[in-house]
């Protein structure tokens, strides 16, 4: 299974390490489906992380640099990168959110897993399903 995961998600598995988030990273890091992930979705997560009220809410977890590191580095040695070259521009309310249907169509993804709205509402697009966390564990199992 193919999925591409948006960037709140991939921030909620590391601000929680409990909950639909944090199991979905656990089975892309167990082999038991494959992230798809766009150098502009892994650089948008790296900046999140990097802002003030994530990293005092990281801090206050004893989430350090180093393990947000191996984090980062494990996404990436795991994922599937796409080569970022498609452009859709679908989403008007909310462009930045159109990188994360580029990357799907770019890797094939069999579903988007997000908790944002402007994707849900789509529900799907160019067959892809794009589905919250809870969904997609329901499917997965």
């Amino acid at each position: 299974m193919r999925i591409v995961l948006d960037t709140k998600i991939l921030i909620s598995a590391v601000l929680s390490r409990t909950g639909p988030p944090a199991t979905i990273i656990d089975y892309v890091l167990d082999g038991k489906c494959l992230l798809i992930i766009s150098k502009n979705i892994f650089d948008e997560v790296a900046r999140v992380l990097a802002y003030p009220k994530i990293t005092k809410a990281l801090d206050r977890k004893g989430v350090t640099i180093d393990l947000l590191k191996a984090f980062l580095n494990n996404l990436a040695r795991t994922a599937s990168i796409t080569p970022g070259k498609l452009k859709v521009d679908v989403i008007k309310t909310d462009p930045s959110d159109n990188m994360i249907l580029e990357c799907a169509i770019e890797g094939t993804a069999d579903y988007i897993v997000s908790g944002d709205q402007h994707l849900l509402e789509l529900g799907i697009y160019k067959n892809i399903q794009i589905i919250t966390p809870g969904f997609f564990l329901t499917i997965f199992k």
